[in-house]
């Protein structure tokens, strides 16, 4: 219908937001002043303290213009396996994508605490050529259109 209800008040502005298996959303807050930084934050709107609504996960990353967000979920397992680019404990309930625009970069990135691993293939290669506003995944399983990854990455 269009229609949308105001569930909470949030005191910041968000570049991503993803829902991780455990149904946790986290976003991606960009500080306006310096866009070589932002910050990821845990976000409840059913807290019941107001300080708990918006909390953030670490501290400050300097990747650049973050600006897309999403948990990459498996049909089977919830859990990701990376083959040794980060521990398990990172991607238990998903695996927490980034993209930095500005160094045409994936990131891994750990929803408990903000630490980042940059993550190859980036889109294309054309350095900086890339803005991505958004990110989606899915499996060939769960893939709405049939074939539309053709390589072993899905």
């Amino acid at each position: 219908t269009g229609g949308g209800d105001v569930i909470a008040s949030l005191n910041g502005t968000y570049e991503g937001l993803a829902l991780d298996g455990a149904d946790r959303l986290f976003g991606i807050r960009r500080d306006f002043d310096n866009d070589d930084h932002g910050r990821l934050y845990r976000i409840n709107p059913a807290a019941a303290d107001p300080a708990d609504i918006e909390v953030a996960v670490g501290p400050m990353m300097s990747w650049g213009k973050m600006e897309a967000l999403e948990f990459a979920i498996g049909d089977l397992d919830i859990d990701i396996q990376t083959h040794g680019l980060v521990p398990g404990s990172w991607t238990k309930e998903g695996m927490l994508i980034s993209y930095s625009d500005d160094l045409n970069q994936f990131l891994v990135v750990n929803p408990e605490n903000g630490q980042t691993v940059a993550y190859d293939p980036p889109f294309d290669n054309l350095s900086l050529a890339t803005d991505a506003e958004g990110l989606v995944f899915f499996t060939k399983r769960n893939d709405p259109f049939g074939a539309i990854l053709a390589n072993c990455f899905d």
